[in-house]
């Protein structure tokens, strides 16, 4: 799609380190224990990609539902530093706006 940048595990490890790369792999794994899911995940087959957001050329994504089992959406800017474009996520019955700062991974 527009404004989407897919990135191989090679060029994300050129991008951000090896070892943020290995922890952001380890993260659905990380998380399916902690939550004693069964669910099996192939962290080897994660697509990773960048989409790029803005006021002028794609202000929003509709409300979806990702077709991957599990989905890790990291800020890369503090959220506090721009107006607009909140992450919206679903939680217990009701829409919660997701605060993050740089880096955070939700």
């Amino acid at each position: 799609p527009d404004c989407q940048l897919n990135v191989t595990r090679p060029e994300l490890e050129a991008l951000i380190g090896r070892e943020e790369t290995e922890a952001l792999y380890r993260l659905p794994a990380e998380f399916l224990r902690a939550t004693a899911r069964q669910d099996s995940c192939a962290c080897a087959d994660a697509e990773v990609f960048v989409r790029r957001y803005a006021v002028d050329s794609r202000p929003w994504n509709p409300f979806h539902t990702d077709s991957a089992a599990l989905t890790v959406n990291v800020a890369l800017v503090d959220d506090a530093s721009f107006e607009g474009g909140r992450l919206l996520a679903c939680c217990d019955g009701r829409v919660r706006e997701l605060e993050r700062r740089r880096g955070e991974a939700t």
